[in-house]
């Protein structure tokens, strides 16, 4: 076992650094190292592209994805579908594995699209929906449409799907679609919820495109970005059957207080619903789903698993929580510090956690949810000494900020009134982006091409 601050195996996270950040002391300098080192290994475990390379071989005429195998017939049509964050990295794996045996591919994905050989690559609009949002789902219908019984669609699926598709149902509009979004979005809703509302008010969310796919047979890889791992949550669950309802719907937007904000339509639509008047999402019952089987090849645990091995190896006593992190983040991070701070003995300690928290927006500041967890546990952490929490969004992207997230120490709020910042003021506006880039703790990846939700390690060495 390594003792901590050894210098680690491998570079931090691609692009990863701490805004301007000098360390003021070899202990903060081993701090820093060490948590970097646990992101980077973590990050290289839940590659998109190692997962599915890991997960799929070829044997003969089948296809083997985990313990699921699929026939190939001679007749059998392959055809690759990748929607989400992680869309290029899964497809150019999927790609890799299979060859020419792939008789067309369509990828959608958020931000330029890349270059990818045999394969149609398109970009769609992220967090909102857009109008390239819409045509990607139009071209995702167009692609799904004419499916044969012994096609074998193999359908890549990573979080950030919901946004990237946009397919509004008839009598509404892509407009009212985004204000129902950004109303969700600043709600503090959890993203259950918020696909929840997104189903019923769309046509490939909600098993969907399982209906439009049948009656080809569908192979779909997941990279999770939902705690929990459920299918039916996971990029609103395209091709996975749904349980919830036009009620479940309107109970997310009453509980939030967005009923009598969402546009008119929208309210007409839902409430038409309610009374049988539309159709609803698809259930397990219907025979699509008969020839659908999912795989999950990364996901948040896998996440918490590689950072809880890195952290041992490094020679941390490390505790993972197996409760998935939700609530409000500001909250979350003050109370893994306390819990930080109660596991402090005569070792290095470790504590690794993850999940997707909210943020409340009722501030004008620019800020994320992992940010906004950090400062919260900087409070806590205030004149700690060897003590340092980093929260990380594992696709690189915190909000709408350009920030991955934020690393803090025991030094940081004080540090910040030396500087002139008031971080409960920042706090109270929703403000943590600019408060942690002004201190130095900002921490920066680019986007990973991965999509895992948000992990959080925080260490603690040992008094005296």
């Amino acid at each position: 076992m390594t003792r901590p601050g050894a210098p680690p195996e491998s570079g931090p996270p691609p692009g990863a650094r701490l805004l301007r950040r000098t360390p003021r002391s070899a202990d903060e300098f081993q701090r820093a190292r060490d948590l970097l080192t646990i992101a980077s290994q973590t990050l290289n475990a839940v590659d998109p592209g190692r997962a599915v390379e890991a997960a799929l071989r070829v044997e003969g005429e089948t296809l083997h994805a985990g313990a699921l195998s699929v026939a190939l017939g001679s007749q059998s049509r392959v055809r690759l579908l990748a929607v989400g964050k992680a869309a290029p990295r899964m497809a150019s794996a999927a790609l890799r594995v299979l060859g020419p045996r792939v008789e067309t591919a369509l990828v959608v994905c958020k931000g330029e699209p890349p270059q990818i050989d045999n394969a149609r690559v398109i970009a769609g609009e992220h967090p909102v929906p857009g109008p390239a949002s819409v045509e990607a789902a139009r071209a995702v219908e167009a692609f799904a449409d004419g499916g044969r019984p012994d096609d074998l669609v193999l359908f890549l699926l990573s979080g950030g799907a919901s946004s990237l598709l946009c397919s509004p149902t008839a009598g509404l509009t892509l407009e009212q679609l985004q204000a129902v979004n950004a109303l969700l979005l600043r709600s503090g809703a959890d993203i259950a919820a918020i696909n929840c509302v997104r189903k019923h008010l769309e046509t490939l969310k909600g098993g969907g495109l399982a209906r439009r796919l049948a009656p080809a047979r569908v192979l779909a890889l997941v990279l999770s970005d939902v705690a929990g791992d459920r299918l039916d949550a996971i990029g609103s669950g395209p091709c996975a059957p749904d349980t919830t309802s036009f009620a479940d719907a309107r109970a997310v937007l009453d509980q939030h207080g967005l009923w009598s904000s969402v546009p008119e339509a929208v309210r007409a639509h839902l409430e038409a619903g309610m009374r049988g008047e539309r159709p609803d999402t698809a259930r397990a019952s219907e025979a699509c789903f008969a020839q659908v089987q999912h795989l999950v090849v990364a996901s948040n645990r896998s996440a918490c698993q590689a950072a809880q091995d890195a952290a041992q190896q490094l020679g941390y006593a490390t505790t993972r929580l197996e409760e998935p992190l939700a609530g409000e983040a500001r909250e979350v991070g003050a109370e893994l510090a306390r819990r930080l701070l109660a596991r402090r003995g005569g070792e290095p300690v470790c504590l690794v956690a993850g999940g997707e928290c909210t943020v409340t927006v009722r501030g004008h500041g620019r800020g994320g949810r992992n940010q906004e967890l950090a400062l919260g546990a900087a409070h806590v952490l205030d004149g700690q000494p060897g003590v340092a929490l980093l929260s990380l969004a594992t696709d690189g992207e915190d909000g709408t900020t350009p920030a991955a997230g934020g690393m803090v120490t025991g030094e940081s709020w004080a540090r910040a009134g030396q500087l002139g910042q008031d971080p409960a003021a920042a706090l109270a506006a929703n403000a943590s982006h600019d408060l942690l880039e002004a201190l130095g703790d900002g921490l920066y990846t680019g986007p990973t091409g991965g999509n895992v939700c948000d992990l959080v390690v925080a260490i603690a060495l040992p008094l005296g």
